[in-house]
């Protein structure tokens, strides 16, 4: 998970070389002001990254979701796909999981929350267990967890937990495959952020120089 922005990095740096040296940067978005930009294109068997789909409405997410959402949900279960659905706070693991288990005998029975701050991941290996299900959580720190060819789900993506870094890191949770079983995302919000734009942008980015450069496939 990305914990500098671009200013801290760079004066980080900065104060390591103390006027001379050769400064690196490892990013998903230039550093420097004036330097040589070298691109690493992923190994995703010849695939782009997963690019967000946004959709926008004006459904209080607390309360209910959209139609469409439900339809997402709905697939991706008949499609034998879990789902992670991210949001801001234990609060909104709690809204959006009293919301989805009113559903269970038409979506799965197999849906589960868990939380930041619990010490324990038991939740979390019950899911991982399932060959299909929902988990809702606000804890995006588990880089450990093998969530190959999942769907990603961001609610609340334009809350200002969710900058453009954190975004793109967990979109790019459903492109860890290396196989061609990849996974989707979408971010769901009520208005669109400057920070959801820049996240698609990036992610955009990073495709057109991987198609550029020969790595990409139809």
């Amino acid at each position: 998970m990305p914990m500098h922005d671009k200013e801290s990095i760079r004066k980080l740096l900065e104060s390591c070389c103390k006027g001379y040296g050769t400064m690196i940067a490892y990013s998903i978005e230039p550093v420097f002001y004036n330097e040589v930009t070298l691109f690493q294109c992923p190994n995703n068997n010849g695939k782009p990254l997963v690019e967000p789909r946004i959709i926008n409405t004006r459904v209080n997410v607390n309360d209910d979701l959209p139609q469409v959402v439900y339809d997402y949900l709905n697939w991706s279960i008949l499609s034998d796909k879990k789902v992670v659905i991210y949001v801001p706070d234990n609060e909104k693991v709690e809204n959006i999981y009293n919301y989805l288990i009113k559903f269970k005998n038409k979506l799965t029975r197999n849906i589960f929350n868990y939380k930041s701050d619990e010490k324990h991941n038991r939740s979390m290996l019950k899911f991982l267990a399932k060959a299909k299900g929902i988990m809702i959580t606000n804890s995006f720190e588990n880089g450990d967890v093998d969530l190959t060819g999942i769907n990603v789900m961001v609610f609340f993506a334009e809350h200002k937990i969710f900058d453009y870094k954190r975004l793109v890191y967990l979109s790019s949770r459903a492109s860890r495959s290396r196989s061609l079983d990849r996974g989707e995302v979408i971010f769901l919000s009520n208005e669109l952020s400057e920070d959801m734009d820049n996240a698609k942008e990036i992610l955009r980015e990073l495709n057109k120089k991987a198609w550029e450069a020969g790595f990409l496939s139809l």
